[in-house]
């Protein structure tokens, strides 16, 4: 039987008799004779065989970094690519079970690995779940033991030695079959869902064994990027596996770029220790400039923002975003608790920028003191915030990311958005975030692309790695260190800014190899199931939604979905997503469509009610007539399509009232009558699309209902 690939590191022959590195389950130490490169346990823990791991190929210590992986269906197939390479197969002979890795290639080169599968016998299945447990080879230079996470998620994400068959089998989704009895019609794709969730399940699992749980590795915030630590002394944590050194430099050593070096660590991790000044004061001072200094293998000297920088800022007359460290003396305290969280969502979209009549950029100080309370005052209980994540192109409308972390500072510091979510909750008014997971921003500079050096670091490398419609950057949702930061980033925003949910951006792009460009969803369930979904990102989505809603009972998330994903807005324990509503995106598309080809007269009412009520049983939807899509991107407001030039010339109360400007102001809130009462379990209004802007001319239309 052939196995899987998989990369391990092999320690250095240094004719060292044979160390301890760790114990098998049952208590049995675990060896490693670097004379011969091999791993024995006397007396394994699975039915008291013994397993031998035998090593053969270069001499030299080599950490083979796992890369990426394509599960293909029923497990027919599986396609493993890495720097470097290695073989894993397995024999029997006499009663024991061996296991081979064999390299096959110099660090840094690209191979493929294919392999087909039958049912495992039971002896390989307890192979592999030694393996699990195995911590293999020593660091370079005998430095001690180390824990090879990539054969830990390669063998347990695969499970090797079962076929796709044997596993959906005996995977058991808690309360799938109230799925089905909702929707019997999912049922020919059973297995489909099984495999997704014991994906799942391999997943969180996996999270338990190597980080001690997904509550600890969300968390990693407070380990990456830069922290003080209570004696003052600065720690700082990247990412960047392909890089051959990284320096920091900034302010606090007049941009020296090798005065500060990282020390490299395992799995491309790369760690320093400032220590404090000599009056004990932190190294870096408050509101100070940094950079990561990344040196690749090429020779290449990159300059780049630590993708975990809190606070980024850009001087005027640059187009380049610099890492400010932001650690003022006296940090925001959070006043008013969260808001309970509302049966139904009456939600006002909004965008910080340009919530002013003013020609300027708006701040989140001027969003506090004039928005807030019109909004409260309107009846909504929930604010969606567009464009808070940091993006160097305004344009974008919060879009194109560049750092995830930080909160624009075009519009004010961090603590001054934590006051205006404060201020919020204490009307009683949830905070939503919208936030992109779905893609990146192409920046290098001050982005996350190419941060070491390659263009797969966080991504998939081209073409999978870009959108061809979006010009960004697409996450590789398979990678361990991808999944750390981005559940992270979202445990951060719930944690240190207390936003109450997320709205999901574009998951079709996720859900899908295809990423729904140039497809036409027809509700046909076949759509929604096969080689077409890019299951690693489905997943996290599942991951995310599961870890948000264990942590925080009361997290709303949103998903932004153009092909009608099946399940998506039912519980994890279902078989679904896990999210709690979904967009009800036809709606605003019939109203454009209806304004732009249709006389009044020939509006078609069956045909408005059914695209009002069209939505899968037992899946929330937020209804909206318009959003930014509409008002901003591409489009024009209802407002403009009903009143067009018009409302620049006779929206005074001075003059009398046109037919245009009466009829519009009608419509307008007819609109939104029928959108608000049919559409959904929520509803949702873009900001200046309320009805306080047709206010002014409230009285003359009651004038003219009265008579």
């Amino acid at each position: 039987m052939r196995s899987r690939g998989t990369s391990v590191t092999i320690p250095e022959d240094r004719g060292q008799a044979p160390a301890p590195v760790g114990r098998t389950q049952s208590g049995a130490p675990l060896l490693i004779s670097p004379s011969v490169t091999e791993l024995t346990t006397p007396r394994a823990p699975f039915r008291g065989k013994r397993f031998v791991l035998r090593a053969h190929g270069h001499d030299s210590p080599r950490q083979l970094v796992f890369s990426q992986t394509t599960a293909w269906k029923m497990g027919r197939f599986q396609d493993l690519a890495a720097r470097g390479s290695c073989e894993v197969s397995s024999s029997e002979e006499n009663g024991d079970t061996t296991a081979a890795v064999t390299l096959k290639s110099q660090p840094g080169s690209a191979f493929t690995c294919h392999g087909a599968w039958g049912r495992a016998r039971p002896r390989a299945r307890a192979l592999i779940r030694c393996f699990l447990r195995i911590q293999i080879g020593r660091a370079r230079h005998g430095a001690g033991p180390v824990f090879c996470r990539q054969l830990l998620s390669a063998l347990d994400w695969f499970r090797l030695g079962e076929t796709m068959d044997d596993r959906e089998d005996n995977v058991s989704i808690p309360a799938f079959s109230f799925l089905l009895q909702m929707d019997p019609h999912l049922k020919p794709y059973e297995k489909d869902f099984r495999r997704r969730y014991e994906l799942l399940q391999n997943r969180l699992f996996q999270l338990e064994e190597a980080e001690g749980g997904f509550d600890q590795f969300t968390r990693s915030y407070r380990d990456f990027g830069v922290h003080r630590r209570p004696d003052n002394s600065l720690f700082f944590k990247e990412w960047a596996p392909a890089a051959e050194a990284l320096f920091l430099t900034g302010d606090f050593n007049g941009w020296d770029k090798f005065a500060h070096p990282y020390s490299k660590k395992e799995f491309g991790k790369w760690e320093l220790v400032l220590p404090p000044k000599p009056d004990n004061s932190p190294a870096v001072d408050h509101n100070s400039k940094l950079k990561v200094v990344v040196h690749t293998k090429s020779g290449e000297r990159l300059y780049r923002i630590s993708p975990w920088a809190k606070y980024v800022t850009r001087e005027e007359k640059s187009v380049i975003y610099d890492w400010v460290h932001w650690d003022p003396p006296q940090p925001y305290v959070r006043v008013h608790p969260r808001p309970k969280r509302s049966k139904s969502l009456r939600i006002y979209e909004a965008h910080v920028g340009i919530a002013s009549p003013e020609p300027k950029v708006a701040s989140y100080t001027d969003f506090t003191t004039n928005v807030l309370p019109r909004i409260k005052e309107l009846g909504y209980n929930c604010i969606q915030l567009m464009a808070v994540m940091e993006h160097a192109y305004y344009a974008s409308f919060g879009y194109q990311i560049t750092s995830f972390f930080a909160a624009s500072s075009r519009y004010g510091t961090p603590d001054e958005l934590k006051q205006l979510i404060d201020v919020a909750h204490s009307m009683g008014i949830l905070v939503l975030l919208d936030v992109v997971h779905s893609h990146a921003s192409q920046n290098t500079e001050d982005g996350l692309n190419r941060f070491d050096g390659t263009d797969s670091c966080f991504f998939h490398s081209p073409p999978r790695g870009e959108h061809s419609l979006w010009d960004s950057r697409l996450f590789n949702y398979g990678s361990w260190e991808v999944l750390r930061f981005l559940l992270s980033n979202l445990r951060w925003w719930m944690e240190e800014y207390c936003f109450d949910g997320f709205r999901f951006d574009g998951i079709t792009s996720m859900l899908y190899h295809h990423h729904g460009v140039g497809t036409g969803f027809s509700g046909d369930y076949s759509e929604y199931f096969g080689l077409q979904v890019d299951e690693e990102s489905l997943v996290y989505l599942m991951i995310a939604n599961h870890i948000l809603h264990t942590l925080y009972p009361d997290c709303i998330t949103i998903a932004e979905d153009v092909s009608g994903m099946p399940a998506l807005c039912r519980s994890v324990e279902e078989g679904g997503l896990g999210f709690d509503y979904r967009l009800a995106m036809a709606i605003p598309d019939k109203w454009i469509q209806i304004l732009k080809e249709f006389k009044d007269e020939d509006w078609n009412m069956g045909d408005i009610v059914h695209t009002l009520t069209n939505r899968r049983y037992g899946e929330k939807c937020i209804a909206y007539a318009e959003s930014h899509d509409q008002a901003l991107v591409g489009d024009k407001s209802l407002a403009f399509w009903l009143m067009d030039k018009e409302m620049y010339t006779n929206m005074s109360t001075l003059i009398p009232m046109s037919h245009v400007i009466d009829r519009g102001l009608q419509l307008h809130k007819m609109i939104r009558l029928l959108t608000h009462g049919l559409g959904g379990e929520g509803y949702l209004n873009f900001m200046g699309e309320s009805p306080w802007k047709c206010r002014q001319r409230s009285q003359q239309i009651r004038a003219r209902i009265n008579v």
